[in-house]
Formats: C-alpha cells, sequence, structure tokens
C-alpha cells in the first residue's frame, strides 16, 4: 500500500486545539438556501446538536414513515394531571430518547419544572457532546396546545 491509501484508513480523530473544526454538521430543517451560494444552510457542531435534540423533543405519532412506534410519548403526559409522578416520567422518558436517538451526547442532568400555571414543562437537558467533551444545555418549553 502506498502512504495516500493508507491515509484514508486512520479513523478521524477531532483535534482539541482547533476551535473552528467542524466535528458535526447537519442540513437546517427551514430549507432556507444560502444568500451566496443558493445552497441549503446548515447547523454545525453544538447547534445541530440542539436542532436534533430539539427536534427529538417534537416527534408525533407517524412522523416516521411506516414506524408508529417512533415518537415520544412526552406530548401525551402534557394533558395528564400535573403530578411529581408526571414530572418523573417526562424526565425518564426525555432520558430515554437521547440515550436512544441522539448518540452524539451524554446525558448529564434533566430538571423538569412545571409552571405555576399547570400550562406545561420548563425541560432543562445539561449533555455533554461525547467527541469533544464539551458541556452544553438545552431549555425547552413544553405546553399543551388543545
Amino acid at each position: 500500500m502506498t502512504k495516500d491509501e493508507l491515509t484514508y484508513l486512520v479513523p478521524f480523530q477531532p483535534s482539541s486545539t482547533s476551535k473552528d473544526a467542524i466535528f458535526f454538521k447537519d442540513i437546517d430543517l427551514s430549507l432556507t438556501a444560502h444568500p451566496k451560494t443558493h445552497d441549503l444552510m446548515t447547523k454545525i457542531n453544538a447547534d445541530a446538536i440542539k436542532r436534533s435534540l430539539r427536534h427529538i423533543f417534537m416527534w408525533r405519532k407517524w412522523d416516521i414513515p411506516f414506524n408508529p412506534t417512533y415518537h415520544n410519548h412526552i406530548m401525551d403526559l402534557l394533558f395528564e394531571l400535573n403530578t411529581i409522578f408526571t414530572q418523573a416520567t417526562i424526565r425518564t422518558r426525555s432520558e430515554w430518547l437521547i440515550n436512544t436517538f441522539e448518540p452524539r451526547v451524554t446525558v448529564k442532568n434533566i430538571e423538569v419544572i412545571s409552571t405555576h400555571d399547570d400550562a406545561g414543562y420548563d425541560i432543562t437537558i445539561v449533555y455533554v457532546i461525547n467527541d469533544v467533551r464539551v458541556e452544553d444545555n438545552l431549555n425547552l418549553f413544553l405546553q399543551r396546545i388543545r
């Protein structure tokens, strides 16, 4: 094998010194065009992971074609009575969702707080991005809309 052929066999290892390195890149779900290149806009690194996590929390039944079992069940809990048990169920289901569908992160803490008028839940997720070992958080507010 030549030296050029061997370089393709080495797995990608992110450098901890480069701040501008792109580790994760996803398309922007708004499907807007870039103003100069007219290509699809992208989300990179922490923004890509936040968008992915937010998208996972908004799944409903039948959002994934031909597989109704892939939905988050959290939206169903918004119409339940606001108790400590409901908050604990939201916390455990949230952790299961992230561990199952987002392998790029490790969950450190999930905090579920009910609003004072019981209209929704404020969810704060603290997680670590696995490849770069950076801690980040995501704040969501889930409310019932019917």
